[in-house]
């Protein structure tokens, strides 16, 4: 249930806090992830900074099972 505030107006629940992750990559992929961001940031017209790119790719695994399945025979032959 949404908590209603005596004006009427809704009151929207705080934002789960985010949680930290280390990512090691090497050196190709480092350069793939930066030059994929500035590519981004060159479409978008906006700064897109590297952590909203990996939350949007895991979005893109976790919603599409094609992108899901790719990644599972990569892991199995890798």
């Amino acid at each position: 249930m949404t908590a209603r505030r005596h004006n009427g107006v809704t009151a929207t629940p705080p934002a789960p806090k985010p949680s930290k992750y280390t990512l090691l990559l090497d050196q190709d992929d480092a350069l793939a992830l930066d030059e994929l961001a500035l590519q981004m940031r060159r479409e978008a017209g906006r700064p897109v900074d590297k952590a909203e790119m990996m939350r949007l790719l895991i979005r893109l695994a976790r919603d599409h099972v094609e992108v899901s399945a790719f990644l599972s025979r990569r892991v199995r032959r890798d």
